[in-house]
């Protein structure tokens, strides 16, 4: 298939801010946020060449979770019938609030899309 995928994690000038307090004392942790450059290429043609952030997935999940998680990760997976396969997830910092997701590009049509109904032994 001779198939070549870079994914290369960047940080962005934005943060998301976890807040909380116990008895005595109140913490503010700043969390970076990144973003994905993702480049597929099929021999010397690109294929797909963009840049994804939390904001490309506000379709699948609230507004207000976006401004209080982070996109803490974005992995290939496998390739299979054609499709390859992408794993993300969008978290909110030091919690099990999160949004895992399956992304998949599929190499006939050169179109993205999203499965967000995965089960925890899918991860």
């Amino acid at each position: 298939m001779n198939l070549k995928i870079s994914i290369t994690e960047k940080p962005t000038k934005t943060f998301v801010i976890n807040e909380f307090e116990d008895d005595k004392y109140e913490y503010r942790h700043k969390y970076r946020d990144f973003k994905y450059h993702l480049i597929i290429k099929k021999g010397n043609l690109t294929l797909i060449d963009t840049i994804l952030t939390k904001k490309n997935f506000v379709k699948n999940t609230e507004e207000k979770f976006l401004e209080i998680a982070r996109f803490y990760g974005y992995w290939f997976n496998k390739i299979e019938n054609n499709k390859i396969e992408l794993f993300g997830i969008i978290s909110k910092p030091e919690t099990d609030y999160s949004y895992a997701f399956k992304h998949y590009f599929d190499l006939k049509r050169l179109k993205f899309e999203i499965k967000t109904e995965i089960e925890d032994e899918e991860i």
